[in-house]
């Protein structure tokens, strides 16, 4: 095989590997990165997507006289880096159930050796383009060795070298802007959950919840909506300053959320009012919600300072979308004029419009 066709070749299958690779992170990476600390399902997945891959690549080999040249490995490799162990060695048993691999002692020997290289490496955990490029030139080394070792006639053949060669540089590129996609994509996820969480409080904002209560009312799905407010909160913050203030809206929101059933998320709607959303639809069972969280707050002793603790209460409107065809601004104006009865009844109180 001349040089040119063997580069041709090699550029085809590093395309190949890039190409669905892209397409797999698209498949996998919704809200989140796959890594090794994700769902074992999710990794198998990742795993045999990867495997699948490597397959492919063995259909596109370069063939050189009785002997083929394949980056079957390279995806399974990239997939130890991104996924951890699991995921490579799934996608290695896809392989090699699918392809049936002659399990040789130059087999045998040469992949325990790099998958036991990777795993005491932890490369997953190591996921610079730096470290991949050192580890993998540390394999390419290897495997000239074992050639030399068991094929010693075919190391001295150009085309090996060649393959290795370019194997090598096509590798770290791909992996180079596959990395960079992952990063990429991590800042957008960042950038997403900031958009949608208060700063102060770390609870999701009046912009989230309006997204999801619109979501709601467009598949006709019924919920109910908690308007906490803050007792005197005004007072707080004259009497011990905007930092206590901040401090008494951190640790409510904390209680709050301990206070959560499934399938319910609590929101900052603005200064010291906060809004419950939850799919719960019974009233009683809603009521018995807010009434443990009233309870909850007016229990708690609110830390200001090592020697300062002060006694906060709440009041609590509550709504209820018991028609399809109502939308979320009429449920929260129903939960606020809910609440403005409970703080006209002396405060402290849980009022069901």
């Amino acid at each position: 095989m001349q040089t040119s066709e063997l580069l041709i070749r090699s550029l085809e299958n590093i395309s190949v590997i890039y190409f669905f690779i892209s397409v797999i992170f698209y498949l996998f990476d919704g809200k989140e990165i796959i890594t090794v600390y994700s769902a074992y399902w999710k990794k198998a997945l990742f795993g045999i997507s990867f495997g699948l891959l490597a397959l492919l690549l063995t259909e596109t080999a370069i063939k050189q006289g009785t002997s083929e040249l394949s980056y079957s490995l390279i995806p399974i490799f990239i997939c130890f880096y991104l996924a951890g162990p699991f995921a490579g060695l799934t996608s290695f048993f896809v392989l090699s159930v699918v392809d049936r691999i002659d399990f040789s002692f130059f087999n045998v020997t040469y992949m325990f050796v790099i998958f036991m290289f990777l795993i005491i490496l932890r490369v997953w955990d190591r996921r610079s383009v730096k470290a991949f490029s050192i580890v993998l030139l540390i394999l390419i080394v290897y495997s000239l060795v074992l050639i030399f070792i068991f094929y010693p006639n075919a190391i001295w053949k150009p085309t090996i070298w060649i393959f290795e060669l370019f194997c090598y540089f096509s590798s770290v590129i791909c992996y180079f802007f596959i990395n960079k996609q992952r990063i990429y994509f991590q800042s957008h996820l960042i950038l997403v959950d900031e958009s949608r969480k208060d700063f102060l409080t770390e609870l999701f904002n009046r912009n989230y919840l309006i997204k999801l209560t619109k979501q709601k009312d467009a598949k006709n799905k019924l919920y109910s909506i908690l308007l906490l407010d803050i007792d005197h909160f005004k007072k707080i913050n004259d009497q011990y300053g905007h930092a206590a203030g901040d401090t008494t809206l951190m640790q409510f929101a904390a209680l709050v959320m301990r206070k959560l059933p499934p399938n319910s998320l609590v929101f900052r709607y603005g200064g010291e009012e906060f809004i419950i959303l939850t799919d719960e639809t019974d009233r009683e069972k809603v009521k018995l919600l807010a009434e443990d969280i009233r309870l909850a707050v007016e229990s708690y002793p609110f830390i200001l300072s090592e020697t300062k603790k002060i006694a906060v209460t709440t009041s609590i409107g509550v709504s209820f979308k018991v028609k399809e065809t109502q939308r979320y601004q009429e449920i929260i104006n129903e939960a606020d004029e809910a609440l403005y009865r409970g703080k006209a009844q002396n405060r402290n109180q849980v009022v069901l419009f």
